[in-house]
């Protein structure tokens, strides 16, 4: 049984998409938002089909909508690995509520299975929260893909009350090589003391912070941007799914929820397999008790490689 657990410590990124995951974590599921679930979509089915509303697939319920047939995202059929997809055309597309909630999120865990298809520079959203009519950077969270144009997916812009930058900020470190038009699994960490962002399992950009301010949820949108007063930062994108999670997300959450989107839509990432749950990894490992709980989660396939190396006559 020791050696077969060798066996299995060492799979490849690649092999993540053959598991399958019936749903994501529950607990503390905030926002779930699933454009290839027909039953929560309604589709305004006039020629072109697009997607009116999407309902909240989370406990706490609620929806997003939008009543204007031309602002509403086109539905793309069997787009990603078979599923069907949202593409907001980056003019005016928008789901939204603005009576979302009035009960404000602490910290959040947010994961975006998304296709960037291009980037004019004014801030193309792809998810934004905040208080009623005021500035989505201010009183919730922006994640957006920045100022200036860009010719790939190489900038990606996180704002929100803990950490205000001005002008905004590149989270991206890894970007040049990743065209528009491919899919990714994005993960934003905006907890109480750091922003991290993750793409496709690899870790990016990451700062630290102390700053108590909550996350407002009053108004939710999907492919724009609430700033200055008006809607504006459509995003010409392609959408899938989106968990909100109201909490720093345990490393369980994270392993799961990510494999869950990963395995569904076939996306490759670095992601550790599910086999090697982090309280396991933390036992067997005591000096990553040291680490945080990203680091824990997040192993490289080479450093699963060389911890495997190292800890062999452990496990024998």
């Amino acid at each position: 049984m020791q050696r077969l657990f060798i066996q299995r410590l060492a799979v490849l990124p690649s092999a993540l998409t053959s598991f399958s995951f019936a749903q994501p974590v529950q607990t503390n599921l905030r926002m779930w938002f699933d454009a290839s679930d027909p039953a929560a979509r309604t589709l305004d089915t006039t020629a072109p089909i697009t997607v009116s509303s999407l309902i909240n697939k989370a406990a706490s319920g609620g929806t997003i909508s939008q009543a204007t047939k031309s602002k509403q995202p086109l539905l793309i059929a069997a787009d990603l690995n078979g599923r069907d997809v949202m593409r907001f055309d980056g003019i005016n597309d928008v789901l939204l509520n603005n009576a979302f909630s009035s009960t404000p999120m602490s910290e959040g865990t947010f994961f975006i299975v998304f296709a960037p298809m291009s980037s004019n520079g004014s801030y193309p959203g792809l998810i934004s929260t905040g208080s009623s009519g005021q500035s989505d950077y201010l009183t919730g969270i922006n994640i957006d893909l920045g100022s200036g144009f860009q010719s790939s997916f190489n900038y990606l812009n996180i704002e929100g009350p803990k950490l205000i930058t001005p002008g905004g900020r590149n989270y991206r470190t890894t970007g040049n090589s990743n065209p528009f038009g491919q899919w990714h699994l994005l993960q934003v960490n905006y907890w109480s003391s750091r922003l991290e962002l993750v793409v496709d399992g690899n870790r990016e950009g990451r700062v630290t912070f102390t700053a108590p301010a909550v996350l407002n949820i009053n108004e939710v949108r999907l492919g724009a941007r609430w700033y200055s007063g008006s809607e504006r930062g459509y995003g010409d994108i392609k959408l899938a799914e989106v968990l909100v999670y109201d909490s720093a997300a345990d490393c369980d959450t994270l392993n799961t929820s990510a494999l869950y989107l990963a395995a569904k839509y076939n996306i490759a990432t670095s992601y550790l397999p599910p086999r090697l749950p982090c309280r396991f990894q933390r036992r067997l490992h005591p000096r990553f008790l040291r680490l945080s709980r990203f680091r824990e989660c997040l192993l490289t396939e080479r450093t699963q490689f060389r911890l495997q190396r190292r800890h062999r006559h452990r496990l024998l």
